[in-house]
């Protein structure tokens, strides 16, 4: 139960758009170690999101919803012990004793896992239900080709939670350790309960920003970051300007900058920002 009990009420947004033309086929269907790249990404969410959202354009939904349907035998496949961290002095270390044989009955870690389109409405698309997968409604006209700032709009208005952590599918190598700090960063703090004990969570609103985005050597890490719903009404205006970069929304927002050299003071490396763009990674 321990794993179930570090969840914060925060939504975990996965982007899976994108139209992989470097590859020649679509970047979905890269697995590592037998699971899907966004499959593996939702794992490491289920650690801290009562709720996550894929966000797909509407030609790659049948692809995601198909995988999600599969997902029970991705958790048989899935290596939960990669996912421990070594014990960090200002991060709890989790207690993983229970997870593994607690996920194998997916849907009883009460994770709400949605689709939505970045494009449209996906009302006329099929789905299965039997993972509580909704569809959502059409809340802006198509960007189509746009790049991820739809998706990270449409999945902000659609989130159930103030704050949504916000990974792009491709970053295989984020780790626990960093979807965590940024937890940590928010304000929004969770104890890791003892055997008998539950958790403590508690926030601190004098802390309360609208992002929490890491900078590196090369610049913002704008696709794994801590967003607010405040960051709608500047992302919306951008894309009604056909402003599609999204640190262009940081000028006119309240964010907390979190540094690269403070995330490796806590074993947290550049390598967990890389991203699959070609055939050869």
């Amino acid at each position: 139960m321990a794993a179930e009990n570090t969840k914060v009420n925060i939504t975990g947004i996965v982007l899976a758009g994108g139209r992989s033309s470097r590859f020649g086929f679509n970047k979905l269907k890269i697995k590592v170690d037998t699971v899907p790249l966004f499959i593996d990404q939702i794992f490491k969410l289920s650690f801290f999101c009562d709720e996550i959202i894929i966000s797909t354009s509407k030609s790659h939904y049948s692809i995601v919803s198909s995988e999600l349907n599969k997902i029970r035998i991705y958790q048989k496949k899935y290596d939960f012990e990669k996912i421990k961290v070594s014990n960090i002095k200002k991060y709890p270390k989790t207690n993983f004793k229970n997870f593994p044989e607690k996920l194998s009955t997916y849907p009883n870690i009460k994770t709400n896992i949605r689709i939505i389109s970045d494009e449209s409405d996906v009302d006329n698309l099929n789905t299965s239900n039997s993972l509580n997968i909704t569809n959502s409604e059409k809340i802006t006209p198509s960007h189509k080709g746009k790049g991820p700032v739809i998706g990270i709009y449409t999945s902000l208005a659609n989130a159930s939670y103030f704050y949504s952590i916000i990974v792009a599918f491709d970053m295989p190598f984020i780790s626990y350790n960093l979807l965590k700090s940024l937890v940590y960063e928010s304000g929004i703090n969770t104890e890791e309960p003892s055997s008998s004990e539950p958790a403590t969570i508690s926030y601190d609103y004098s802390k309360k920003r609208d992002a929490y985005i890491i900078k590196t050597e090369k610049g913002f890490e704008v696709l794994c970051g801590l967003y607010s719903k405040n960051c709608l009404g500047i992302l919306k205006e951008n894309i009604g300007k056909q402003k599609y970069k999204i640190s262009d929304i940081f000028n006119y927002l309240d964010i907390e900058i979190i540094s690269i050299n403070k995330l490796k003071q806590n074993r947290i490396d550049s390598l967990n920002f890389f991203n699959i763009n070609r055939l050869e990674d």
